[in-house]
């Protein structure tokens, strides 16, 4: 670890000044605040995502008199500082998201100072800018998810960590007590505790740092023995050294783990046992197939879509750091390579690119490593000594450093992310597999419509009932995964009286016995977890709110017994989200008559100009629809040239013209399809 922690090292060739160096911990004050503001920008617009409801359910619910703890409590520091913040300010999208802002946002200055406890100032500094811009931190940040604050924790458990473990006492008392004998900062490890639970209520991946920190002082430990030092059997990284082999070899032995499982299942809930004890059978079987490497690929992609310029230097700067200050590259290693690799070949489920937050700042420190390493060793070889020497060169080789890191940062991903104007995948599918759902406009025009009594049922409940302000929606699901079987099943039919829509038959009894009510769907709509029969019912039975939705990502079904809606075969929304082309219908026609006409009849809603929807025949052949008379449903119907078609198997796919500047409602739905040969 770095000694020298207020100035550059004694000797250094990095170009430095004393007096920038003052300034440093402003910069990083400064950068925190451009972090913040980055992180704050329209952080409410796009609507809550499905898990962060975990949250915010649950902040909402104790406030009603409900239970704080429940089934999933992972995060539950951030569900608790919700409770105060809803108390406060009210209960919006933009305060459930705040604390995840400001974590996110101090996660930088943390970042700054363990970098600085590790190295020096000047990597520090680059570590805090690096953080700034990622987009993978701006991203999380700024959620009502728990991974922010994980990441703010856990980096600050890092930097505990150094302070307790590496305390450097300079001098020794004349009668040393453990603290000084270990050199170990008593103030810093009596916090220790305390930031591991911090920490571990933000997500249970911290049980990762028992591995790491085992890793690390068992590294340290056997260099001493290596090196034949006088106290090698004796020191604190030893003491650790010695039960970490016991347990490595508890843990990773097979056959061991059914001899310790009753033993940690006096002290852990059960599901918390599994998790820790590897499965050893389900992971040889995924060493042996073709996806041993997949997690890791995964995790992978993280590091290289994010600084995508610059996480070769991220990968090097393991091995630079050695150069730089052994302990401290052995500190990266310990605290980063060795969870990665447990999380990607033997702690395999779950896994998702966010799972990688706690460890990314270290991927971070080590990029800034590497840049320092190679301005340091570098410059005195292609730049002469009186240059450097220069004050101009004192003072401008930092600030240098730092525009070429922005530069090959991010920052146009991350403009591009807190400027969106639409819902969906609003980054890269590398860092976020979130796909976001615009549910706060689509329940906006059901909650200018709905009545007291109307029944509201939806694929997600927790959305529909935050945005409406019910508490009352019901689940639209009829199948579920079978973690036994590990495939999807049918629900079985519930036991308890009353509406529901947990199978077919249940939802189709739920909307004959009232009289009106909502069908509110995401993808979950078209995706394994609704039952085709359900699905096709709502298309075929209920009315489609056209203009519930401007993307298309939340559409709005509605029902009401005494104005039936004319049946529907399907619906095709073309135009919205993103959709310029549906997909092709097949349509089979006799043998046409040469002279022969064929009349195509389509029900349509949203053609709002003769230039705006087209259909494409046989791949080939296109033409223009004329606009709808009103903004309602209506037929539309023209005259199609028999040339365009042929006997048998015909394809048409309906498109939307990106052109049409003037469209004022974007995109159009086609409900019914038919062709009419004479």
């Amino acid at each position: 670890m770095a000694k020298n922690n207020n100035k550059s090292d004694p000797g250094t060739t990095f170009p430095h000044s004393q007096e920038f160096e003052r300034y440093v911990p402003y910069i990083v004050a400064g950068l925190t605040v451009i972090g913040l503001l980055i992180r704050f920008y329209r952080v409410h617009y796009l609507s809550l995502w499905v898990d962060e409801y975990v949250h915010v359910t649950r902040a909402m619910d104790f406030l009603r008199g409900g239970p704080l703890f429940t089934g999933d409590n992972n995060g539950i520091f951030l569900t608790v500082l919700l409770i105060p913040c809803y108390l406060i300010f009210g209960i919006s999208d933009f305060i459930s998201r705040l604390p995840s802002v400001i974590l996110g946002a101090l996660t930088i200055p943390s970042i700054y100072y363990l970098a600085k406890k590790l190295f020096n100032i000047y990597v520090g500094l680059f570590s805090a800018v690096l953080a700034t811009v990622s987009l993978y931190s701006v991203f999380w940040s700024r959620l009502c998810r728990n991974y922010a604050s994980f990441e703010f924790s856990y980096t600050l458990l890092l930097l505990v960590f150094v302070l307790a473990f590496e305390a450097h006492h300079q001098m020794k008392k004349a009668a040393p007590g453990f603290a000084e004998r270990y050199d170990l900062n008593l103030k810093y490890l009596l916090l220790l505790p305390l930031a591991f639970v911090f920490s571990l209520l933000n997500h249970q991946l911290t049980f990762f740092f028992f591995f790491s920190f085992g890793a690390y002082a068992s590294i340290v430990a056997l260099i001493k023995i290596i090196k034949k030092d006088p106290d090698r059997f004796a020191n604190k990284y030893a003491i650790v050294l010695y039960p970490t082999l016991a347990i490595a070899v508890l843990f990773f032995t097979p056959f061991l783990g059914n001899i310790i499982r009753p033993l940690l299942s006096l002290f852990l809930p059960d599901g918390v046992v599994t998790w820790v004890l590897p499965n050893w059978g389900y992971i040889l079987s995924k060493w042996a197939s073709p996806e041993k490497y997949k997690i890791f690929s995964m995790y992978f992609g993280v590091l290289r879509s994010d600084y995508t310029l610059l996480y070769i230097l991220g990968i090097s700067g393991f091995i630079l750091a050695f150069l730089l200050n052994k302990k401290s590259a052995v500190f990266l290693a310990a605290f980063f390579i060795m969870p990665l690799l447990l999380m990607s070949f033997i702690f395999r489920d779950p896994s998702l690119p966010r799972y990688l937050i706690f460890l990314y700042p270290l991927f971070l420190i080590s990029i800034a490593a590497a840049l320092f390493w190679i301005i340091q060793s570098l410059l005195p070889k292609v730049v002469p000594a009186n240059v450097l020497a220069h004050p101009y060169a004192q003072h401008g080789i930092t600030p240098l450093a730092i525009a070429l890191l922005i530069v090959l940062s991010p920052f146009s991903e991350v403009w591009a992310l807190i400027r969106t104007d639409q819902h969906g995948q609003v980054i890269k599918k590398e860092l976020s597999v979130w796909h976001f759902t615009n549910w706060k406009a689509s329940c906006l025009t059901v909650k200018n419509q709905i009545q007291p009594d109307d029944i509201v049922i939806s694929t997600m409940p927790n959305a529909a009932n935050h945005y409406l302000e019910r508490d009352n929606s019901l689940w639209f699901r009829q199948r579920h995964f079978d973690t036994d079987l590990r495939k999807y099943v049918s629900n079985e039919p519930g036991d308890a009286p009353g509406n529901s829509a947990w199978t077919y038959e249940e939802f189709v009894a739920t909307v004959d016995s009232n009289q009106r009510g909502w069908l509110i769907v995401d993808y979950y709509f078209y995706n394994v977890m609704t039952d085709p029969r359900a699905r096709d019912y709502a298309i075929r039975n209920m009315k489609y709110i056209f203009d519930a939705s401007k993307d298309g990502t939340v559409q709005v079904f509605a029902w009401e017994h005494d104005s039936p809606e004319p049946e529907k075969r399907f619906i095709l929304e073309v135009g919205k989200g993103g959709r310029p082309l549906s997909q092709p219908l097949s349509v089979t026609l006799p043998s046409l008559e040469p002279k022969g006409k064929i009349m195509i009849a389509i029900d349509a809603e949203g053609i709002d100009s003769d230039n705006e929807a087209f259909i494409i025949i046989n791949t080939q052949s296109r033409v223009f629809l004329p606009k709808c008379r009103s903004t309602q449903r209506e037929t539309i119907a023209l005259d199609l040239d028999t040339q365009w078609l042929k006997p048998g198997r015909n394809t048409i796919q309906f498109g939307y013209n990106e052109n049409n500047r003037r469209d004022t409602r974007r995109g159009y739905a086609i409900y019914n399809l038919r062709l009419n040969v004479e």
